[in-house]
């Protein structure tokens, strides 16, 4: 069976629209290595207040994907997930030796999956999957085989990795960058839908996800 990208949407701090995300392609910009986070203004004030910039990501990119079909199945994978928010418990604990419910709450892996759910409405469930550095691969391979069984006939995938705290920067073996890529796939073949590769491996990389699948027109 085939599978193709129905829709796709990507954002990194600088790199917003596909028109940039094309110059990226040409290698006229690159991907910054910054803290910056996209501003949702589709999300009510106090939802977005305390998220992450991983959170906001993948907020960002997924809801553009839904659109208005919102209950669609949805898989998110991360190399690190929720890093930051996770170094703020951690040093709370080390300070305080408490852990508040409400930060720990937003550390959790499916923390980004989980608000995208509750902003959309979504209620068609999701999996949350971190193997570390193969992070994407393994996230494309978990939802198209959810296409190719027959278990779904469209899924999204979203992978998203935040900006590195600085305290991490020196331990850290997989060199990502902040940045957020959200695909709809789907059995069927709309309009300009694009046909994946049935040689998952070749996309090891969501960047090169991006050249050579996405922008490859």
């Amino acid at each position: 069976m085939t599978v193709f990208v129905k829709s796709w949407s990507a954002w990194s701090p600088g790199i917003e629209t596909k028109e940039a995300w094309q110059a990226f392609a040409r290698g006229e910009v690159e991907l910054q290595d910054s803290p910056l986070q996209p501003d949702l203004p589709f999300a009510p004030t106090m939802f977005k207040r305390r998220l992450s910039q991983l959170s906001r990501m993948a907020i960002q990119t997924g809801y553009e994907v839904l659109g208005k079909s919102a209950q669609i199945k949805i898989t998110f994978a991360s190399v690190y997930g929720e890093i930051a928010q996770q170094l703020h418990i951690a040093l709370k604990l080390i300070e305080t030796h408490q852990v508040s419910p409400a930060a720990f709450s937003l550390s959790v892996f499916n923390t980004p999956v989980a608000a995208l759910s509750i902003l959309s409405k979504n209620k068609a469930g999701y999996t949350a999957i971190f193997p570390g550095e193969t992070a994407f691969r393994d996230g494309l391979i978990e939802t198209v085989s959810t296409i190719k069984s027959g278990s779904d006939e469209e899924r999204i995938l979203i992978y998203a990795d935040e900006y590195i705290p600085e305290e991490y920067r020196k331990i850290t073996t997989a060199k990502t960058m902040p940045f957020a890529l959200a695909i709809r796939l789907s059995k069927n073949r709309e309009g300009d839908a694009i046909e994946l590769s049935d040689d998952i491996n070749s996309y090891a990389s969501p960047l090169e996800f991006i050249k050579k699948c996405l922008l490859k027109k």
